[in-house]
C-alpha cells in the first residue's frame, strides 16, 4: 500500500483519531496528537483559527474602519497573524478573498469602490 493511501484512509475516517490532517504536502499532525503532545499552540498556529473567528474578526475591522470601509490589502495585514503559517502569501490572500465573498453573498458586508463595508 502506498503512504498517500494510509493517509487517505486516515482522513476519510473521521471517527477515528488520525495521526495527522492536510492534503499532499501540507500535513500537520492531527489535534488529538498536538493535545497529548503538549503541541496545542504549535498546532493552533499552523492551522489557523477556523472561519468563524477569522469572520469575527473582519466584521470588527470593517467596524472600526466605519463608512470609509478598508481594502482587501488591509484586511488581510490584520488577519495575517492568525491564518494557517503553513500556506504561503498568496494562499493565504486567496483565503481571505474568499472570505470576504463569502461574506458578501451572506449579506454581511459589501463593496464600495474597491473597499469593503460593512452592510446597513
Amino acid at each position: 500500500m502506498r503512504e498517500d493511501n494510509k493517509v487517505t484512509w486516515t482522513r476519510k475516517n473521521k471517527n477515528q483519531d488520525g495521526l495527522i490532517e492536510g492534503e499532499v504536502p501540507h500535513y500537520i499532525i492531527s489535534l488529538s496528537i498536538a493535545k497529548n503532545e503538549h503541541q496545542l499552540p504549535s498546532y493552533t498556529k499552523t492551522k489557523g483559527l477556523d472561519k468563524e473567528k477569522l469572520r469575527q474578526m473582519i466584521l470588527q475591522f470593517l467596524q472600526n474602519a466605519g463608512g470609509e470601509g478598508a481594502k482587501q490589502d488591509g484586511i488581510y495585514e490584520y488577519l495575517r497573524d492568525v491564518l494557517p503559517s503553513n500556506k504561503t502569501d498568496e494562499q493565504q490572500l486567496r483565503m481571505v478573498g474568499k472570505l470576504l465573498v463569502e461574506m458578501d453573498g451572506n449579506k454581511l458586508i459589501t463593496t464600495k469602490g474597491r473597499k469593503w463595508i460593512i452592510r446597513s
